[in-house]
Parts: C-alpha cells; structure tokens; sequence
C-alpha cells in the first residue's frame, strides 16, 4: 500500500464548519455552537487568569489546536489490531483551523514542527495544516463555553516558586513529585493532569491531596477536560494525548513566567524499542521517547526559545524509580498509584488488570526491589493464572527480550536496531554519540538484570510441589524455561526480507500468501513494523 492510497482524514475545525456530522475520512469538530451548528467536542481547562485579556492569543490558539487535533486523533479509526500490514495504522491527516494569530501559525517552520513532532509521536504518516484568520472570534463566549476560568487565579498568581511536571497518578509521575518536594523543601509543585475518566480523575485527586497533607501544603493541583460529545470515539490508542498534555502544561508555564518542564518517566518505557514492545509501529507509544520529548521541546521553542523539558527519570528503569519510595520513606504512598493502561471495569478494591503492559512492568519492578507485597491490588495474577495466548507470548517475549539484552553490548544492540537506536541516540542527553549509546545500553542491561532479580523471587515464593502449575502462567514459562528458545524470527529474517523486496519490487499479490505465515512470526517478534 502507498502514500496515496493510505487513509486520509480531513479534518474541518471551529468556524469553518457547515455541519458537525463525521465519517471516518471527513471529521467536522466544533467547540462551541456556531451558525446553527450544535458543538460536538468539549474543552474544559483550569483558569489561568481571571482576566481573559491578559491571555496571550497565541497561547489561546495552541490550547485550541491541540485539543482538536486530539479529538480528531480519536475520531478516525487506524484500523483493526489483527491486520498484518498494519497499513491503516499509519493515517493522513489534513487540518484546517481558525487562528487568532495567524501570522505566527501559519509559517513553513511552525507547521513543519507540528508535522515532525505529531508524525513521530503517532506513527502516522503526516499532519498537514491549514490555518485561517478567525473571524468570529468572541472572547467572552469562549471563556463561557469553555469553561476555560474560574476563581482559582489567586492559587496560580502566588506560585512564582512553583516547580511544573505532569502527573498521571503512576509510579513514575509519582515518585518524581516526592523526589521533587523533598528535594527542593522550599518550593511548591504544580502537577498537570489529564482527566480521562472518573476513575483516574479520583486516582489523581486523591494522591494531590495526599501529597499536600504530608509536604506541607505545597502542591497546586491542574486537570484538564478534552473530549467528543455525542460521538462514539473510533480510536482509543491517543498517542496524540502528550501533545495535548504538554500544551496546557506549557500554557501554565507560561502564564507562571517557567521555562522548564519536568516530565517524569522511566527511560525504558520510554525508548520502548519495537524488540520489547507487545505493540508495532503506531501500536508502540512513543509518548516520552527522546525523539519526541526533542522535537516537543523544538516547536515549544518557537513559541518560548529558553524554554526546556527535563526527563530526570530518563537513565532509570522502573525498579529504580520504586527505590525512591523507600529512599523517601514513601512506601506508604505505593498502594495508591495506579499504573493500569486497561480501560474496562474492575471490581472495587483492584484498580489494577494484571495483564496489560503497564501492569506486568509494574509487578515485574515491584518484585525486583522486594516491595511486592505492598502492591496486591490486581485481577488477575499472571503467575498463577491460565493466562490467555496473548498474555503468555506477551510475558515470554518480555523475559526473551531480557535475556537477549543482558550481556548485550552497545555494537549488538544497535546491530539488531540499528534505525531505532539511531532516533534514541540522536536526542539522549550528552554530546558523544559512543557515550549515549553506551548509556542506553547500561541501562537496557540493568533493567534485564531486574526483569531476573524479579523473576527469581517469583519462581521462589509461587512454586510448590504441591501445586499444580497452570498452563500459560508465568511458572509454567519459568519452569520450562522457553525464554532460551531462539525467536523463529531470527532465522528467518534473511529469507523474508528477501520476499518483502521481490513483492515490492514486483508488486505481486501471489507472493501475498508465501509471506504471510513468515510476516506472522516477525510481528510476534516485534521485528516488523508494516510493509507494503
């Protein structure tokens, strides 16, 4: 499949609008009602001035494009998760939006960062913008229809010595707001937050005030509001969710006069090299990967040219990150962190699924620091469980992965990956590439040694003689020990690229079906990403 004939979404915004209705190629998305046309999209921020004067109307104009291209992201489907080309995953996108600003917005370099950034971050192919000068803009119906101020300004204007990071209720966010009021006692912290759902909403509220109460009042807590109304939402992988994330934190920073920041995140999650990852291409998030922290941090720059975001989990893994707990005397904050990813109901009293990225990684981390029995709540034990096939080949590529990369050194990591260690060496901090490469190497070694140190002590306190061990589970994987097995991808590599090359260079559907049951195993692998 090529560029032409991938999905292209065109997406109307605001003013420019005749109708709210949307298929999957044509999206029409209003804030607020307009000539008759009912508004099908809700925006909702924490005030950041009582004044709306005082608003810059470019910063009005980031918030906005932002927020639709959001809303747009999660209107257009990428597609069943089962295809093995994966080619509607990576979509077209066409935006057109009304600006206040219009000399700023509509530059080649301002739209060719937006591009950059949105392209990586997404795994789509291309974001391509339009924009026009508003012409009815209404300052007053905005602020009302938004819900963009209310009578919180005192709190923002008496935080010049406040300290900006995003926070999802997470072990990651979490650790580094307790780093960060311990270490810096005389500051406070204002924590940026999504509201997704009740649920996490409740999760984040909860651990601000519990923060506040035990740092002496030194936190202001933000959320913010983003979502369709009266639509079904198609696409629930959000990958552009930091981009929106990041501009009302920005906005904050800049209302608060900060040019930094502080984005905490393990920097293994982060790098998520394809090899590791249970997902492909735009499947893999690239949220806080270096090449997207960097070319966020460029196009904030044209609109702040001091202006920096700060990674400071970037050369820890998890197991690391929940050392913190303990060096802080903050274990009692563990059982109210939710790392969960999985969006379906879970009984009362289990925020957690069990069975989901985030969730093995937490448990794995937890277990590898001897803190596991401080975090129990979890549906499903996948240790003990009968595990689903997807779960099991989830859980075997994991320790796989680890014992491929244990010993690894740099030369062979970037051998294997050579285009993805490229984007991650690129923008690692440092300015020797050998130096970054060998860091990113220590670190993927130190995290295989904790993927280990964990998976010893489960095998330890879960195995019994007594027991019989389900198949699936995590004993059963341990027991059997697959983990030595060769991937079938490696060798096979050779001959499919091979294939790949001849149906391409011949565009031959008879090769189709020869290819698919190699094309299979390398998804499994994770060493594909699409093909055409």
């Amino acid at each position: 499949m090529t560029e032409s004939t991938s999905k292209v979404v065109n997406v109307t915004c605001g003013e420019l609008c005749a109708t709210r209705d949307c298929s999957s190629t044509d999206i029409n998305l209003l804030h607020r009602n307009f000539n008759g046309v009912s508004a099908n999209v809700s925006f909702g921020y924490e005030q950041f001035v009582k004044d709306p004067d005082k608003i810059p109307q470019r910063m009005l104009d980031l918030l906005q494009i932002a927020s639709y291209v959001f809303c747009a992201d999660r209107m257009a489907s990428r597609g069943s998760r089962e295809s093995i080309t994966n080619s509607g995953w990576a979509r077209t996108f066409n935006v057109k939006i009304p600006v206040r600003d219009i000399s700023f917005w509509d530059t080649v370099r301002v739209k060719k960062a937006l591009n950059d950034v949105l392209s990586f971050m997404t795994g789509d192919r291309r974001y391509d913008f339009t924009f026009v000068k508003e012409q009815n803009y209404n300052l007053t119906d905005t602020v009302f229809q938004l819900s963009l101020f209310n009578e919180a300004e005192s709190e923002l204007i008496n935080a010049k010595d406040a300290d900006v990071m995003l926070f999802s209720g997470g072990l990651d966010s979490l650790a580094g707001a307790i780093e960060r009021l311990n270490e810096n006692p005389t500051r406070k912290l204002c924590l940026v937050s999504h509201k997704s759902n009740n649920t996490s909403i409740s999760i984040q509220n909860k651990l601000a005030e519990s923060l506040d109460h035990a740092y002496g009042n030194r936190i202001i807590k933000y959320g913010f509001e983003c979502r369709n109304k009266d639509m079904k939402t198609k696409e629930e992988t959000q990958r552009t969710r930091m981009f929106l994330f990041s501009a009302i934190a920005f906005a904050i920073c800049d209302r608060l006069h900060k040019n930094e920041l502080f984005i905490y995140e393990n920097g293994v999650t982060s790098i998520n090299l394809p090899i590791q990852a249970d997902t492909v291409n735009a499947r893999a998030s690239r949220t806080t990967h270096p090449k997207t922290i960097g070319l966020l941090e460029q196009f904030y720059r044209l609109l702040n040219p001091r202006f920096a975001i700060v990674t400071p989990y970037r050369d820890n893994t998890k197991a690391e990150i929940i050392e913190k707990f303990r060096t802080y005397r903050a274990e009692s904050f563990l059982p109210s962190s939710v790392s969960c990813s999985s969006t379906r109901s879970k009984p009362q009293g289990t925020p957690h699924c069990g069975t989901c990225s985030q969730c093995i990684d937490r448990k794995f981390a937890m277990y590898a620091v001897g803190l596991d029995e401080e975090d129990d709540s979890y549906e499903a034990d996948f240790i003990l469980d009968e595990n689903s096939n997807e779960l099991r080949n989830r859980l075997l590529n994991m320790l796989m992965f680890a014992n491929r990369i244990k010993n690894s050194t740099p030369f062979e990591l970037w051998k294997h990956s050579p285009t993805d260690f490229f984007d991650i060496v690129s923008y690692w901090q440092g300015d020797n590439p050998d130096e970054k490469m060998e860091k990113v190497s220590m670190l993927l070694n130190r995290f295989a040694d904790s993927v280990w140190t964990a998976s010893k002590l489960m095998l330890s306190k879960n195995y019994s003689h007594e027991k019989v061990i389900k198949p699936n589970s995590l004993l059963r994987i341990l027991t059997s020990q697959e983990y030595f097995d060769l991937p079938q991808s490696d060798t096979i590599t050779a001959r499919t690229r091979d294939s790949v090359f001849i149906s391409y260079a011949h565009e031959d559907e008879a090769y189709i079906a020869e290819l698919k049951p190699f094309l299979r195993v390398l998804e499994r692998d994770y060493n594909i990403s699409y093909w055409y």
